[in-house]
């Protein structure tokens, strides 16, 4: 018996296997077609697919929605690349949601016509968490402040000092200026301040200069002293004179260096503060117009109240100049700059060159945490710096300082700017205007 279960088992095993090895495979599970949309502040919007035929020549359409269920609007189309990218010409700048469609596309394979369906992304927003519009026709005081209390005491500006009337809104825009102050008296009094101001800077330098002044017209008046009874004594005596003379104004010339007053004129500028609220990670990004003449330089920018660190997300200098993203870091108790040297701090040469740049509207954008620092030009990455931590304002500036005015009539073109100086115009004095400013807070 025991024989004869052993044998009908083992029948019964050789008829499964036999079976299995006729049975049809299961058939595979065909992958579902898909994608992905990436909504970033301040950067240019892309998509990718994955499962659907990929191909350069396939039409992917941009679309927005103001609840991400309804009311779907074109924005713009792109086509993918052969792995399935798509990166658009729109910047995300709004709450909008959107979401991107790879259209149906119509291919050949093993010599038959194929049409792939439309497939799109889930719909993503990032929803803007702090903005200013512009829209009214005067400043809102409950955003911002005049940053009027520097005066003329910031260092490197004692020609120069914002002023209420210097920024206006209006016409959906605040915009920012500099003018010049013509009245005498005024004048005179801030160039006196100034020299003062310089002094105090100048600190020890200036009073071995002054003292240098001192001494060279105290020979000079012992040389007028001399007797010149004699033609003798008259030729030494003259000669000493000369001597003397020329000592002094050598340390006049010297001790004018060091307090120069302002030889290329007195200015007013703009600089506004939302003080009142501050962001310590995320993104923040504006719509800028920035002035084409030299002189001046506007710039969106952050500062830690506590630390005065800055994040200057865009300054700008005029056509021939350019424009920089910098940070003022704390280190070792002092604000140092990053990057240090001036001429790394400038981004994007070679799109600033075209006098046309500077008569339209730009998109700029910092995301920035403890970790990281980056900055954004129409939603194109143009310099990473290592982050840092702070609590930071919004500030919006047009600062004339006194070591650029003169450029306000001698405009110059800066080494690596592409430029020579002879397609560096003069122009009118500078001006800034500012449609809208936006943060998306972490």
């Amino acid at each position: 018996m025991r024989r004869m279960r052993s044998a009908i088992a083992a029948a019964v095993g050789m008829l499964l296997t036999a079976t299995a090895l006729v049975a049809p495979a299961a058939p595979a599970v065909a992958a579902t077609a898909s994608g992905t949309i990436t909504v970033a502040p301040g950067q240019l919007i892309t998509a990718k697919f994955k499962d659907t035929q990929l191909d350069k020549k396939r039409v992917v359409l941009l679309e927005s929605s103001a609840d991400g269920l309804t009311g779907w609007t074109d924005v713009t189309e792109a086509k993918m690349t052969a792995k399935g990218a798509v990166t658009f010409s729109t910047i995300a700048t709004n709450s909008s949601y959107y979401r991107a469609t790879a259209k149906a596309f119509n291919y050949t394979s093993k010599k038959k016509k194929v049409t792939a369906a439309a497939v799109s992304t889930p719909a993503k927003q990032v929803a803007i968490t702090w903005q200013e519009e512009f829209s009214g026709s005067t400043l809102d005081e409950a955003k911002w402040r005049q940053r009027t209390e520097v005066g003329y005491q910031a260092k490197g500006r004692h020609c120069a000092a914002p002023i209420a009337a210097n920024t206006t809104v209006g016409n959906g825009s605040a915009t920012l200026k500099v003018t010049e102050v013509k009245n005498g008296t005024a004048k005179n009094e801030i160039i006196k301040l100034a020299k003062e101001f310089q002094a105090k800077e100048a600190g020890s330098a200036y009073t071995k200069a002054l003292a240098k002044v001192n001494k060279e017209k105290a020979a000079l008046a012992k040389a007028e002293a001399k007797p010149s009874k004699t033609k003798a004594q008259k030729k030494s005596r003259d000669k000493a004179i000369k001597d003397a003379k020329k000592k002094v104004k050598s340390a006049e010339t010297a001790l004018s260096k060091l307090t120069p007053g302002c030889p290329n004129g007195v200015f007013e500028n703009g600089m506004i503060t939302a003080g009142s609220h501050t962001i310590s990670a995320g993104t923040v990004v504006a719509r800028v117009k920035f002035p084409i003449g030299q002189g001046a330089h506007a710039g969106v920018w952050l500062q830690d109240n506590k630390t005065r660190q800055e994040i200057d997300i865009i300054e700008s200098y005029g056509h021939g100049r350019g424009i920089t993203n910098i940070v003022h870091r704390l280190k070792s108790g002092k604000l140092v700059k990053d990057p240090a040297q001036d001429s790394k701090g400038y981004v994007a040469a070679k799109t600033v060159k075209s006098t046309k740049w500077w008569s339209q509207w730009h998109t700029v954008a910092v995301t920035f945490n403890s970790s990281k620092i980056t900055f954004y030009l129409d939603g194109v990455k143009t310099k990473e710096l290592a982050g840092m931590t702070g609590n930071y304002s919004l500030m919006v500036s047009l600062l004339s300082s006194d070591w650029e005015t003169y450029r306000v009539k001698k405009p110059d073109a800066r080494p690596g700017s592409g430029l020579k100086k002879s397609a560096v115009k003069k122009r009118s004095l500078p001006s800034v205007s500012v449609d809208w400013i936006r943060m998306w807070e972490k």
